[in-house]
């Protein structure tokens, strides 16, 4: 770990961790935050609701400065497959209408589209690590067509869509545009007020460095009026008392109407210090560390003979850096380097490193030193 930002966690472990594109690192403020709540709890039970509603006007705030956008427009959710859902049931989608959905997405938004919307037709449209993605997703369009579902990072190649041109195609065929970006914010700036996007949603578990269970859904503010009353439950209404619940109130005219009842708040606590940890450390900066680490890291890889999936153009990536070897399974490039507690991921026969602002340069080296050690063993 770099030292400049050892003080962040509990201590230097002894596993050398680029995995956070599959469960990012929880810093220290974050578990002990979590941990006050439980014995709060375990002491004296529930918590002054004012506190919790000052803690969720904490975590909009926050998400509206990473996002750049009205904390209004913010809900706390529980992970990014409840915000797709959320945002794909709020539009009034009919029979032989037609989604474009993002072939070689996350299947988080290909299980929904595919099992929840039977009646509705699915135009899939390859990434192909963004190869005439734009024009190819445009052509597609048709008279039937009512939203665009993709990814803002690809989990595997780490490919990053510019949001500016896909919302303008979106806005061009009068579309919803509906976006996962976990791969995206806390390792990449994410600016929502330089482009036309309707819902963006990510759990806050892999780059925001937060517990499972927590997440944000960002539902644009023209749509509050428009969206079917979806994943609505009493704690979506405006309640001036809550020690009078009768009769049923109407509901928020804001985005934490999807806020139903009973979320994770040990969670919610836990999100809010990771999030303070990376508008401290600023956006700009984070994305400007892990451009540059991982940018010499895939030099290294290709130098040592590695084929290379994630682009080299900096605007083109973020976190992710994906290879492989030719003629040797990636099955066992992986176990070798999980026997050196080197954590990484196994995908689609491809290792994925996700190295984070906090990883030194010296743990990508150990990667590229036991890829060298793999390749003296099989010569």
């Amino acid at each position: 770990m770099d030292q400049k930002f050892a003080d962040l966690f509990a201590e230097d472990s002894r596993t050398n961790y680029l995995n956070h594109a599959a469960v990012g690192m929880m810093p220290r403020k974050t578990s002990n935050a979590m941990k006050a709540l439980i014995n709060e709890l375990s002491l004296n039970g529930e918590p002054e609701i004012e506190e919790i509603f000052d803690k969720l006007n904490q975590f909009r705030l926050s998400l509206a400065r990473l996002l750049t956008c009205v904390a209004d427009e913010i809900a706390f959710i529980h992970n990014t497959t409840e915000g797709l859902s959320i945002a794909l049931h709020s539009i009034d989608l009919k029979p032989g209408e037609n989604i474009i959905v993002q072939a070689d997405a996350f299947p988080a938004s290909l299980y929904i589209v595919h099992h929840s919307f039977p009646d509705v037709q699915k135009k899939y449209i390859p990434l192909n690590n963004g190869e005439d993605f734009y024009e190819r997703l445009s052509e597609s369009v048709d008279k039937n067509s009512r939203a665009i579902v993709i990814d803002h990072v690809h989990f595997l190649s780490g490919f990053r869509i510019d949001l500016v041109k896909i919302s303008e195609v979106a806005a061009k065929h009068g579309l919803y545009l509906i976006v996962d970006g976990i791969q995206a914010v806390g390792a990449i700036k994410v600016a929502l007020d330089e482009c036309d996007v309707d819902f963006y949603c990510a759990g806050g578990m892999k780059w925001l460095l937060g517990p499972m269970g927590t997440g944000f859904l960002y539902v644009n503010q023209k749509h509050f009026n428009t969206l079917k009353n979806f994943h609505v439950g009493w704690l979506s209404a405006e309640h001036d008392d809550l020690s009078t619940l009768y009769p049923v109130k109407p509901l928020k005219s804001t985005a934490p109407r999807y806020e139903r009842a009973n979320f994770n708040l040990i969670g919610l606590y836990g999100l809010v210090e990771s999030l303070n940890i990376i508008l401290e450390t600023e956006p700009v900066n984070i994305e400007k560390i892990i451009m540059e680490k991982t940018g010499r890291f895939i030099e290294r890889l290709k130098k040592v003979g590695c084929e290379v999936l994630t682009t080299p153009i900096d605007k083109d990536r973020s976190g992710i850096v994906t290879f492989r070897l030719e003629d040797l399974d990636s099955t066992e490039i992986y176990d070798y380097l999980e026997r050196r507690k080197i954590k990484c991921s196994l995908r689609e026969g491809w290792v994925r490193i996700a190295c984070h602002f906090f990883n030194s340069d010296e743990q990508l080296d150990q990667v590229v030193n036991a890829i060298e050690q793999i390749i003296k063993k099989h010569c």
